[in-house]
Formats: C-alpha cells, structure tokens, sequence
C-alpha cells in the first residue's frame, strides 16, 4: 500500500471537509433543479478528491461519510432506513465506486484495460 504524502490525521481532516463541501453544494446549488434524484457524483469527486492526496484511509472515510449522509438525508424521516429499490441501488453504487476507487488509486496498474 502506498504511503499518503500527509499526515493521516490531516488526510482525514480533508476528506471530512471535502465531502461536508460536496454535501453543502448538494443542498444549496443543486438542491432546487435534483428534483428527487440524489447526486452521488458529487460525493465520488470528493471520495476521489480525497483518496487523491490523502490515500486510501482517507478516500474510505469520505465514501462512508458521503453514504451515510446521503442516507439520513434521502432516508424517510431522516433515518438510515432506505426504502425505495432505486435509493438503494444508489447508495450501493456510491458506495462501491468510492471503495473501488481509492483503492485502484493506491494500487496503480492492478486492474489492466482489455
């Protein structure tokens, strides 16, 4: 595994930061035209943001940060509780692609292109 250039507890700082941004740019600017849909490609720019400068640690805790919010906040009644089929092939997706994702980062080369 490769060694974050930072310290790890500013690697975590950033990425907390990072997906707190992603999550205010989601209700202030893009909260008026989603119109019921959950925009998760925000919470991926910054899970990758993320695993960018601070490694795989902290790419993990800004996608699971980025679930959870995305959970309470589209859950009913602001629980973690998702009902809807489609919610949850969202949260999946996001989280998996923000698992993926760092960890190709810090692995480069290990998944090749045919």
């Amino acid at each position: 595994m490769l060694k974050p250039k930072v310290e790890l507890w500013k690697a975590q700082l950033a990425a907390v930061v990072l997906t707190l941004l992603a999550f205010a740019f989601t209700m202030l600017v893009l909260g008026p035209i989603q119109a019921g849909r959950h925009p998760l490609l925000v919470f991926l720019l910054a899970s990758a943001l993320s695993a960018a400068y601070g490694g795989l640690i902290a790419g993990l805790v800004s996608t699971l940060l980025g679930v959870l919010l995305t959970a309470y906040l589209y859950g009913p009644g602001g629980s973690l509780l998702i009902v809807d089929p489609q919610d949850q092939i969202r949260i999946v997706l996001l989280a998996s692609l923000g698992i993926v994702g760092p960890t190709h980062m810090d692995y480069p080369g290990t998944i090749s292109a045919v």
